[in-house]
C-alpha cells in the first residue's frame, strides 16, 4: 500500500472531547484504502470496536474553510461507554489538540517541476537553463533574491546560497543574475579577508544541453541517480574558475578589481606551469644531447681502431 501525502489522505488533527469516551479526528482521503487505514489508527489509538464517521468533500486549497468546520468521529468502546454525535463547533472550552498522522512516509513535492522524488535545492529540469521558482518558498510566485528570506542575509550568505550551494548543479534564476551578486561581493570592502568561491554553477548553455539530454544520458536517469546520492551530474567545464565566469558573464570593463586580481594570478599560474613545461623539454633535449655525444665519441673511437688496424 503507498504512503499517504501529506494533504493527500495523509495528515489529520486529533481533538479530544471533554466528555469521556469521544475523540475527533480529521483525516483527508484520495481513495477507498486511506479511509481504512484510517478507521484502524482510530481504533488502534482509542482502543474502539466500532468508529462513527462524518464525511464532507474536501479541497485542498479550502484547508481554511475544512478547519472553521471541524466534525467529531465518536468512538463506542466495547465497555459501552458514552457516544456523542454532535459537532463541537462554537464550543464555549477550547478542545486541546495535536497533529496526528496516518502511518506512511510524506513525498516532498518539487516546486519545479513537480515530481515527488526530490526538492527544488535537488532540481534538474531546467528548459531555459535556470530554476525560475523561490528556493526558499518552494513555488514560482516570485524569484529567490525577490524573497524577503534572501534580503536577510548577509553578502556572504547570499554567494552562499547563489553560488557556492549552486556548485556544479543548474543556477537559480534571480532578477540580478548570480554573477552580478558575485561581482558585487568582489568589490565589497566587507567581503575582502573572505576568500572567493572556487565552484561555480553550470553555465545556462549547459544546463539546457543536460535538461534535453544530451549530454549522453537522459535528464530523467541523471535526476533519478542524483535522487539516490550518486555522483551522477555531468560537469560543466567551461565553468571551473572566476575566468570561466568572467568570460561567460562579466564584460572587460565590469570585472572588479578584486576579481582582477584572481585573473592574474590564474593567469601567473598558467605562465608558470608553461615554464615548468619548457624547462622540463629543455632537460629532456639536453639529456638526448648527451646520449648522442656519447654515442659520437664511440664511433669516432671505432674508427680509430679501424684505421689503425688498416
Amino acid at each position: 500500500m503507498p504512503p499517504l501525502r501529506p494533504g493527500h489522505g495523509g495528515r489529520g488533527r486529533r481533538q479530544a472531547s471533554p466528555q469521556a469516551g469521544l475523540s475527533e479526528e480529521i483525516i483527508t482521503a484520495v481513495k477507498p484504502s486511506d479511509g481504512a487505514r484510517a478507521i484502524k489508527l482510530i481504533q488502534d489509538q482509542h482502543g474502539a470496536e466500532r468508529v462513527l464517521l462524518r464525511m464532507q468533500p474536501y479541497h485542498a486549497d479550502r484547508i481554511a474553510s475544512a478547519k472553521m468546520k471541524l466534525c467529531p468521529a465518536g468512538t463506542i468502546s466495547s465497555t459501552g461507554g458514552n457516544r456523542l454525535t454532535e459537532s463541537f463547533r462554537g464550543h464555549d472550552t477550547p478542545l486541546p489538540s495535536r497533529v496526528t498522522q496516518v502511518p506512511g512516509n510524506s513525498d516532498p513535492e518539487c516546486g519545479n517541476c513537480g515530481q515527488h522524488d526530490h526538492d527544488v535545492p535537488d532540481c534538474l529540469s531546467v528548459e531555459t537553463g535556470f530554476i525560475w521558482v523561490c528556493i526558499f518558498c518552494k513555488n514560482a510566485s516570485h524569484l529567490t533574491d525577490a524573497c524577503t528570506k534572501f534580503s536577510r542575509l548577509s553578502m556572504s550568505g547570499k554567494i552562499s546560497l547563489l553560488v557556492t550551494g549552486r556548485a556544479g548543479k543548474p543556477a537559480l534564476g534571480t532578477d540580478i543574475g548570480w554573477w552580478e551578486h558575485l561581482r558585487l561581493w568582489y568589490e565589497s570592502p566587507t567581503t575582502k579577508a573572505e576568500e572567493p568561491p572556487t565552484a561555480y554553477p553550470w553555465s545556462h548553455t549547459f544546463a539546457v544541453s543536460v535538461s534535453k539530454g544530451e549530454r549522453g544520458r537522459s535528464l530523467e536517469n541523471i535526476q533519478l541517480d542524483f535522487n539516490h546520492g550518486r555522483s551522477a551530474l555531468p560537469v560543466d567545464e567551461s565553468m571551473q574558475t572566476v575566468e570561466d565566469v568572467s568570460r561567460q558573464y562579466w564584460q572587460v570593463s565590469t570585472i572588479p578589481a578584486r576579481a582582477q586580481i584572481e585573473l592574474e594570478r590564474i593567469e601567473k599560474r598558467r605562465l608558470a606551469v608553461r615554464l615548468q613545461a619548457c624547462e622540463n623539454v629543455k632537460q629532456a633535449l639536453q639529456e638526448e644531447n648527451r646520449v648522442l655525444n656519447d654515442h659520437i665519441r664511440s664511433l669516432e673511437r671505432e674508427n680509430r681502431v679501424l684505421r689503425g688496424e688498416n
